[in-house]
């Protein structure tokens, strides 16, 4: 999952959002801030900082960010702190990688970051995915990625194919070939998306998979796979709601993510409609995922 924006090189701006974690209500009243701004769940970085959380997006336009930062004021929240600055592109990567330490991602899976000195460096006997990325989002980090890994865990067993729309770093495309899948396609609306995947593809020998740069609306392909992932912004899944479905083999399944808690009854009001039952919802603090399968 990535975002549609792509900074380039050069100057962004950094919002920063600092929430005392005593006060989690306001670390969630704040995201559910951000989505009413128009804030792509892609564009926002979680993290937690000497006992606070630390939440950051970047624009490349001051005007654009200054925009987000009197919106974050204007409703107010205790217990939350704005600021605004420049930075350089290469000093935004480093400000968020600096904190990302290795870390499980699943029950069997663990992330190690390529950029640690030491990369055989484990916390546990847990099989590791080593990833880089170029976007704060993608690290394995963020809820919906998580959620998205531990569904096809769970479906270890019951898929050969596998398609990744979405796919950010390549990390879920990587977790599907640990978990058996022989025939793996990944794409993104990105094109700087798709460079780091196949990165990290190749940094984890996961080689034979099918990488490119596509826009789902575009895509006019009618090949059908075991397991669809789709990690999107919740207007997406709805919209491409049809197209997902036709992409999956019968008795087979749907993975979908990037659903914010508020738009999950609205996404599964959508896809009552289609041939689908669903088989189970994984909720987190902010966001959610459900598994589907085709009927």
């Amino acid at each position: 999952m990535s975002g549609r924006s792509k900074l380039s090189a050069g100057t962004v701006w950094q919002i920063a959002c600092e929430v005392n974690i005593t006060a989690s209500a306001a670390a969630d009243l704040l995201l559910g801030v951000l989505l009413q701004l128009g804030i792509s769940p892609h564009d926002i970085v979680e993290k937690k900082e000497r006992g606070r959380s630390r939440i950051e997006i970047f624009h490349k336009q001051k005007i654009t960010a200054q925009k987000v930062v009197a919106g974050i004021r204007a409703y107010g929240l205790r217990g939350v702190k704005v600021s605004l600055k420049r930075v350089q592109r290469s000093d935004w990567q480093d400000l968020w990688k600096k904190g990302i330490k290795p870390f499980a991602l699943t029950k069997n899976i663990e992330i190690i970051p390529r950029w640690v000195k030491n990369v055989s460096q484990k916390t546990s006997n847990k099989f590791p995915i080593y990833i880089d990325t170029n976007l704060a989002f993608g690290t394995g980090l963020h809820e919906t990625t998580q959620f998205m890994a531990q569904i096809i865990e769970s479906c270890r067993g019951q898929f050969q194919s596998f398609i990744d729309i979405g796919t950010g770093s390549g990390i879920l495309a990587i977790v599907a070939r640990q978990c058996g899948a022989k025939d793996i396609t990944a794409f993104d609306i990105d094109p700087q998306s798709i460079a780091v995947a196949k990165e990290n593809l190749a940094a984890n020998k996961v080689s034979g998979v099918k990488v490119f740069a596509k826009d789902f609306a575009k895509w006019k392909s009618s090949k059908t796979y075991d397991l669809v992932a789709a990690n999107l912004v919740t207007h997406d899944l709805k919209e491409f709601g049809d197209g997902l479905v036709r992409r999956v083999k019968l008795g087979k399944f749907l993975a979908v993510s990037g659903i914010s808690l508020p738009n999950l009854p609205g996404l599964k009001k959508v896809f009552r409609k289609l041939p689908l039952t669903e088989v189970k919802t994984l909720r987190g603090k902010t966001w959610s995922a459900v598994l589907y399968k085709k009927i």
